[in-house]
């Protein structure tokens, strides 16, 4: 009624009794309707079921619009008594109070709403079809979404009146994640740097003595782990070393890697069991990442495979001389992945365990003898008895040479430019090439001796001419 004799150009500069009485009379009704809004709020509670938190929601809504008009209204009457010359300083200190008190009482509906929110997705986790706690959760979500959007309001009025806001914005920002031009005020940094260090000075201060001591008897657990698995790999040594059943190299390292292994893997998940984290689900991960790697390496799963098909059925081990898809030599190392082959000129190949094994293996050191085949020709003009003669006579005379089998020297071939002998005798594996080089040796000397010719590849050339005719 005044404002409105105000508009129409009345004098209200000196308002009497019954004026300043309604004003101030209405200013104490609006704070006794802001004390009664405040009182009749309730918190959520964990026990409560969604649609108990859907009522709250509504209950919030409407008490914070009847709040936020309460205020405006307050505002206007401060306005009006300010226009009539009466003291309004102890009214806008109510203002700044009251919305104030909206917004901290807003802060901590907010922050109850999140810890609430925290545990029912923390129940998720372990309940995850579970349709009412993902009902719960939904629900919850809306009602902080309300609380963040009530909380905001008041803070921009917070700001309109000259009140510090920045605590309440650091808080929005870390309840919804939503970054707004506030983040730029550096009282909204500081105070987020300043919750997010004592966050963790709290969870220190609450857990540094357990973390401390899970971490002590993890690196204990480790170290004595790393002790028992060189033990293992000792003990499993020595048992393998006196063992009456002749195992390949490759196997005695594959036995004495994998008790090494599954020592210091036991410990490792003993270890991380003591530091609390569940060892179901990591296995799990681990299975599909095994999964996922072994689609990728499959060449290398194949030279694995075969590798352990080398190590069953043991065509050869270290030592032994092999010619295995082109690579000829003396095995140096096997392993589940590759063979390692030193060729007689010194070179190292390494073959992939997958050629190996799809290949043929010939192993010139498997068996203790080995039969010598030296073919020796002469010429059709030579004596077959004489020459006969003579390589009996080298073969007896070499002491490297079996006499179990019996060496066999015969006539073998008559072939295009000579008369060829085949020279079997059997040797010690180990004295192959020093008899087949000596052998050789020891039979060209003897024919150039004895006047037997080895021919070589010879061809006749027959030319024939016709005789000039004449013309007649």
């Amino acid at each position: 009624m005044v404002d409105e004799q105000g508009k129409a150009g009345k004098e209200v500069s000196a308002p009497d009794e019954r004026v300043t009485a309604s004003v101030t009379a209405l200013t104490d009704q609006i704070e006794k309707q802001l004390d009664y809004i405040q009182s009749i709020l309730k918190l959520p509670e964990p026990g409560q079921s969604a649609m108990e938190q859907s009522a709250l929601i509504a209950d919030l809504e409407a008490a914070a619009l009847a709040h936020d008009k309460l205020i405006d209204a307050l505002i206007a009457n401060n306005a009006i008594a300010a226009k009539l010359g009466m003291e309004t300083k102890a009214s806008e200190a109510s203002v700044r109070k009251e919305v104030a008190r909206g917004a901290e009482n807003a802060s901590i509906y907010l922050e109850v709403v999140m810890i609430q929110l925290q545990k029912l997705r923390r129940q998720l986790t372990t309940l995850p079809n579970n349709e009412e706690l993902i009902s719960k959760i939904s629900v919850t979500e809306k009602h902080m979404q309300s609380v963040a959007n009530i909380l905001r309001k008041r803070a921009a009025r917070m700001s309109e009146l000259g009140l510090d806001s920045s605590g309440i914005n650091a808080q929005l920002i870390a309840a919804t994640g939503a970054i707004t031009a506030d983040i730029f005020d550096m009282g909204v940094v500081s105070g987020i740097t300043s919750k997010f260090f004592d966050g963790i000075m709290n969870w220190i201060a609450d857990n540094g003595a357990r973390i401390t001591f899970q971490a002590l008897i993890f690196v204990i657990i480790l170290g004595l782990t790393w002790k028992a698995a060189k033990l293992g790999e000792i003990v499993a040594s020595r048992a393998l070393g006196t063992m009456k059943v002749r195992l390949t190299q490759l196997l005695q390292r594959m036995i004495v890697s994998a008790v090494r292994s599954v020592i210091l893997i036991l410990g490792l998940l003993i270890g991380l069991s003591q530091l609390g984290i569940s060892l179901g689900p990591l296995l799990a991960g681990l299975g599909i990442a095994g999964f996922i790697i072994g689609f990728a390496l499959q060449d290398s799963l194949s030279n694995f495979a075969s590798g352990l098909m080398i190590l069953i059925y043991r065509p050869f081990d270290v030592g032994d001389v092999v010619d295995v898809n082109g690579a000829f030599g003396t095995v140096r190392h096997m392993s589940l992945v590759n063979t390692t082959v030193l060729t007689f000129d010194n070179q190292t190949l390494v073959v992939p365990n997958n050629q190996v094994w799809q290949n043929i293996i010939k192993n010139l050191t498997n068996q203790t003898t080995r039969r010598v085949d030296l073919v020796f020709g002469i010429s059709y003009a030579d004596d077959i008895e004489k020459t006969e003669r003579i390589l009996n006579e080298i073969v007896d005379a070499n002491d490297k040479i079996l006499d179990n089998p019996a060496p066999i020297v015969r006539l073998h071939e008559l072939a295009d430019s000579s008369v060829n002998f085949v020279v079997r005798p059997w040797v010690r594996t180990e004295d192959y090439w020093e008899t087949y080089w000596s052998l050789t040796r020891e039979v060209k000397m003897r024919f150039d001796q004895e006047g037997v010719s080895i021919p070589f590849p010879q061809r006749d050339v027959h030319l024939f001419t016709q005789p000039e005719t004449t013309d007649k």
